[in-house]
């Protein structure tokens, strides 16, 4: 069952990845934001505890969700060690473009310079040499393939790093704890 998720995981990136280049530019943005925010989502999913109901309430119900957020999504991946600082960065710089482009409706584009700086400040896409001279959008999609690429692939391994619910505390355990504790569990003479 695992595989064929993994395998419908990837089979969607690389139609998501198609469609990108075929999308305006305000397509584009939304698309590829979503897609790595769906990835983040995937991430997150295969590291907390495997509880599907709490995981669900936790991170994929709506804007209730404490993890329900691009942005919680983001900042609790890099808080928890799944993603890199420099990812962190990028898929900050990211989200604040496609704020941009879904708020500003008319005057949102890659023309801007606040946006061309933002895609000029991206460091993924500058891992490729060629990229360095890129446009703005090129820099932005190459950005989003590349991020989006790599942590799902870190969400197909991350299950082996899943987060266990604690046994709970027992007596035995409180009184092993206790005797160890100067002190503690000795009446006073």
């Amino acid at each position: 069952m695992a595989d064929q998720v993994d395998n419908d995981m990837f089979k969607d990136h690389g139609k998501i990845l198609e469609e990108l280049q075929r999308e305006s530019h305000r397509g584009g943005v939304l698309l590829g934001a979503a897609m790595l925010d769906d990835c983040l989502l995937k991430l997150l999913q295969g590291f907390v505890i495997d509880d599907a109901k709490a995981v669900k309430r936790l991170l994929d119900s709506g804007a209730n969700a404490p993890l329900g957020s691009f942005s919680a999504r983001t900042l609790s991946a890099y808080c928890l060690g799944l993603i890199s600082e420099d990812e962190f960065t990028d898929i900050e710089i990211i989200r604040d473009i496609r704020n941009k482009f879904a708020h500003r409706l008319l005057d949102a584009t890659f023309n801007d310079q606040s946006i061309k700086d933002k895609c000029n400040n991206l460091s993924t896409p500058n891992i490729l040499p060629h990229m360095k001279q890129s446009d703005a959008p090129g820099k932005f999609l190459v950005a989003v393939a590349m991020l989006s690429s790599r942590i799902a692939i870190r969400a197909l391994s991350v299950h082996q790093e899943r987060r266990k619910r604690p046994k709970p505390f027992t007596l035995a355990e409180y009184i092993e704890v206790d005797s160890k504790t100067p002190g503690v569990g000795k009446s006073e003479q």
